[in-house]
Formats: C-alpha cells, structure tokens, sequence
C-alpha cells in the first residue's frame, strides 16, 4: 500500500466512526426530547421566538462561512507550495523576472 492509499483508509475510518457516533447521539438527543414531551407537554412560548433565525438556519451560516475558509485557506496553501516547490524539489528554478523584462513585457 502507498502512503497515499494508507492516508484514505485512516480518513475513510474515522469518518466511518464519527457518522457512526453522530447516529448513536441523534438517537439519545430524540429520546430526550420525547421524555421531555412526556413529563412537560405544554412548554411556555419564548419572548421574541418568532424573531429568531432558526437553530437549523444558524448552523447553514456557520457551515457555509466555515466553507468558505477552508476554500480561501485552500487556495492559500495551494499558492504557496507552487511557490516553494521548486526550491524543495530540486527541480530547476523559473527565471527570475527582472526589472528589465517586465517593462517589455507591458
């Protein structure tokens, strides 16, 4: 196995857990919720509730903004491993644009 496939079945695990665990809480979280219905059935309306973006609608902002970052912060690295790596490779360096060959080049 290459390093690369070994890296995928690890993300692929862990990822195969945490759904699995998330599962498990979604199940305890509903049971807590019908014992709750059970015991108090009527619950007192919230000042403003109405007002309120709703639980699930805060978590899409959250997640979306988070996507976001991780594009920019993506696209960040990506830039910056181009840059380096001709210098931690090995490989022959690009020629350096110089004073001189920018001007003609406008």
């Amino acid at each position: 196995m290459t390093v690369a496939e070994i890296t995928e079945s690890v993300q692929s695990q862990v990822l195969e857990a945490l759904k699995q665990y998330q599962d498990l809480l979604v199940e305890a979280v509903r049971g807590a919720a019908e014992t709750v219905e059970e015991i108090v059935p009527v619950r007192p309306e919230l000042p403003f509730a109405n007002q309120l973006p709703r639980p699930t609608e805060l978590a899409g902002n959250v997640f979306d903004f988070a996507e976001k970052l991780l594009a920019n912060q993506r696209e960040f690295v990506t830039n910056v491993l181009d840059v380096a790596e001709p210098y931690v490779s090995g490989k022959q360096q690009p020629a350096k644009k110089t004073a001189a060959t920018r001007s003609t080049a406008a």
